[in-house]
């Protein structure tokens, strides 16, 4: 079952979820991709995605002041599906209104690098 988690207004500053950059105007095909999750009461936070087959140990978030976990991935061009990991319980993004399923884990976030 997932938990819900409120996120207090004046903390909002992730409008699209995930964030995707480009890294360098010269070559398209990779993009930065930014993962934020809000969850101050959190000790561990980690990202599962489909390009490290859900591994919930592979992309450890990082804590910043306001509560926010955050990682970063180069990602080339393609489809992704993932959640979080916050203290051992599954999470969707829910700031991304994109869901599919996933073999084994059941709902996750969606995505597209273009």
């Amino acid at each position: 079952e997932l938990a819900k988690i409120s996120i207090p207004d004046q903390v909002k500053y992730f409008n699209v979820s995930p964030e995707i950059e480009e890294i360098n105007p010269r070559d398209s095909k990779v993009k930065k991709v930014t993962f934020r999750v809000y969850a101050p009461s959190a000790s561990v936070v980690n990202l599962l995605c489909s390009n490290a087959n859900f591994s919930p140990f592979t992309y450890a978030m990082v804590k910043d002041n306001a509560g926010y976990w955050e990682v970063s991935l180069p990602l080339s061009c393609g489809n992704y599906s993932y959640c979080y990991f916050i203290d051992n319980i599954q999470e969707l993004d829910i700031n991304n209104p994109n869901k599919t399923m996933a073999k084994g884990l059941g709902r996750m976030s969606a995505f597209r690098v273009n």
